[in-house]
């Protein structure tokens, strides 16, 4: 009996032993693990559940499982679906295990719970195992939260719908080959219709096939490099036409083989768009070297400007004319010469109007200074042209015109003054010419009868000396009106030689005679030393001589402003060429000369050298233009210091030579 006992004294120790061992396995274990009466209250529960629960022992012994896990259905006994705890997934579990003795292992149960961040669903693997200790109907669950795992997956479940998704509904090709053979093992509807293929006829087939032959060494080189960057390549459609793509691959695993997920785009639309671009780019480039061009040729000076008057561009004109003129420290042209208040370009940022402004420069030219302003669709101005006009000549030619009009009304008066002066100079010549042979007839008279007397006087003379003084003062009154009708006559020939019709036969010489008749007090007042050497025999020749005598009578007016002193000479001589056929005059002058750098363009309209005399520049280029309707030219030799000679060449017609 002892020994019985003993026996069951060591089995009961036995058996406390492993209860307490499998007590310290349960508190140690990560898995929630709680004994449930046949209330379905909890009994004991293992340091897991109260962690999850967050509760003492003693605070969750005693309550049933949805409390203690802080179900919020359990306070109304129902969940949200309608489903009674006692109908609930976790209590029917412990019904089974309780009441019928049925085991149920691994069954997933979603829970509602209660927390300080709001109510949160978690997922949980419930076991529940009926207890076989007697009439107590208890029962052992075990519970592991899966919330995690399962968000995990329902997570990725979505990313793999998204990709799928995207891969199947995107806008770009997308097929996935094998890397061994580079064979097709996925594509997407959008790369199938890019090749022209459905999918199920490239699954399995080459991708290179899908690449044209001149790209396919790239490509090969691509992969072999495993290069991810995008780069572009020509794709074959299954009609064998080529059309451009964009392209890019990543390495990844399919199926548990190594492979290549590779991205096609079709750039057919954005390479003829940016070929569209690049043509529309270079018209463009061509068109503004062609306006740049365009405004380089235009003579008048122009800048464009911004807001705060910094120049933007200029033309060559204006280049030139700044490196000429200088500039402000800024760089624009003219602002020197300008007040604020004058200032055109800021009077056109101001107003957002045309300004212009006149201004002369240190050079004597005269400026037109017009701003205009470019205008943006808010109606301010944002940018200014600046466009310089030298309008000297126009101002010149007006000045020109006014003293041409001027010397037309005195054309006009001096033919009325001509006729005024040769009616008495006329009577003159024809009373002289009858009182000299009357005198001489009574001069003979006189001393026939006086014999001598030395009483009687004329006048204050004697008959000898008037014999001796009135005769040549007779002849000096008419020379003195015979030289008045030459003067008056060359005079009206050159105010009325423009109403002569077609040119005639003249005498170059007589015309240089009757040029210096009409300035011979210009040439007096201006030198001691003129000489006239003038060839005899000179051939005659076709010619306006009213013109010529316009040309000459410059060339010596030139001559006379050229002088310093009355000590230097002016000389006019004419010659002729034979072997040439040409007539030559020339007009030397001993005076200032002529600047190398001016002498090319003398001719020119307004060129002149005596702004300050009131020159008009127009002198020697009506001259030259006289010259050249003769068929003749004018020529220059001068050295500054050393004088002047200007050579009036003027060919003879062919029935002259």
């Amino acid at each position: 009996m002892k020994k019985t006992q003993e026996e069951l004294r060591r089995q009961n120790d036995r058996l406390k032993e492993v209860e307490a061992e499998l007590d310290a396995i349960c508190q140690i274990a990560p898995v929630l693990m709680f004994v449930v009466n046949a209330d379905r209250r909890i009994v004991k529960l293992n340091r897991a559940t109260l962690e999850f629960s967050g509760r003492s022992e003693t605070a969750a012994l005693g309550h049933r499982a949805g409390e203690l896990f802080q179900c919020v259905n359990a306070a109304v006994d129902s969940c949200g679906s309608g489903v009674t705890c006692d109908s609930c997934p976790i209590n029917n579990s412990l019904l089974d295990a309780l009441e019928n003795g049925v085991a149920c292992q691994g069954k997933p149960v979603a829970l509602l719970r209660a927390t300080e961040q709001g109510t949160c669903l978690c997922h949980l693997m419930l076991s529940a195992t009926p207890l076989e200790d007697g009439p107590l109907h208890r029962a052992l669950v075990c519970i592991t939260d899966v919330t995690d795992y399962v968000q995990e997956q329902e997570l990725r479940q979505e990313s793999e719908t998204l990709y799928r998704t995207l891969i199947e509904k995107g806008f770009d090709g997308i097929f996935i080959y094998r890397r061994c053979r580079y064979q097709v093992v996925y594509l997407n509807q959008q790369m199938a219709d890019l090749v022209g293929y459905e999918p199920a006829e490239l699954l399995g087939k080459s991708a290179l096939q899908l690449v044209s032959p001149e790209s396919l060494p790239r490509v090969l080189d691509y992969i072999a490099a495993d290069d991810n960057d995008i780069y572009e390549v020509n794709f074959k459609r299954r009609d064998g036409t080529i059309f451009p793509g964009e392209s890019f691959g990543v390495e990844c695993r399919f199926q548990g083989a190594a492979a290549r997920i590779v991205a096609v785009r079709d750039i057919s639309a954005r390479k003829k768009t940016a070929d569209q671009l690049r043509s529309s780019e270079q018209r463009n480039k061509h068109l503004s070297r062609q306006f740049g061009a365009l405004l380089d040729a235009i003579s008048d000076p122009i800048a464009l400007l911004g807001t705060e008057m910094q120049l933007l561009w200029t033309n060559r004109a204006y280049r030139l004319l700044k490196k000429k003129l200088g500039s402000h420290e800024d760089g624009l042209m003219f602002l020197q010469f300008f007040d604020e208040k004058r200032n055109p370009l800021q009077r056109c940022l101001e107003t957002g109007k045309l300004a212009e402004e006149q201004l002369t420069t240190p050079d004597g030219r005269i400026w037109q200074i017009r701003a205009y302003p470019l205008l943006e669709e808010d109606s301010e101005s944002q940018q200014v042209i600046l466009i310089c006009v030298d309008i000297s000549g126009k101002q010149r030619l007006l000045e020109e015109s006014m003293r041409s009009s001027r010397m037309v009304s005195l054309g006009v008066m001096a033919a009325g003054v001509v006729h005024e002066i040769n009616s008495p100079n006329a009577l003159i010549l024809y009373n002289s010419d009858i009182l000299l042979p009357v005198f001489q007839d009574l001069l003979t008279f006189l001393k026939q009868h006086l014999c001598g007397s030395k009483d009687i006087l004329f006048g204050g003379l004697s008959a000898a000396d008037l014999g001796h003084e009135v005769p040549g003062l007779l002849v000096a009154i008419h020379g003195g009106a015979k030289r008045i009708k030459r003067i008056v006559n060359g005079l009206r020939d050159f105010s009325q030689h423009e109403d002569k019709e077609g040119f005639q036969l003249t005498d170059i010489n007589k015309v240089a005679r009757t040029a210096i008749r009409l300035v011979d007090n210009t040439i007096r007042q201006s030198t001691d030393c003129f000489t006239l050497e003038l060839a005899e025999d000179l051939p005659l020749l076709k010619a306006d001589a009213g013109r010529l005598e316009q040309v000459i009578i410059n060339l010596l007016l030139n001559a006379c402003q050229a002088l310093d002193n009355s000590r230097q000479a002016i000389q006019l001589k004419t010659c002729y060429h034979p072997g040439a056929a040409r007539i030559v005059l020339q007009v030397i002058d001993q005076g200032r000369g002529i600047a190398p750098e001016v002498l090319n363009s003398v001719t020119e309209p307004f060129m002149t050298t005596k702004r300050d005399r009131r020159g008009t520049g127009l002198g020697l280029s009506v001259s030259d233009h006289i010259v050249r309707e003769h068929g003749g030219w004018l020529s220059f030799e001068s050295q500054p210091g050393a004088g002047t000679c200007v050579s009036l060449v003027l060919p003879l017609p062919r029935e002259a030579e």
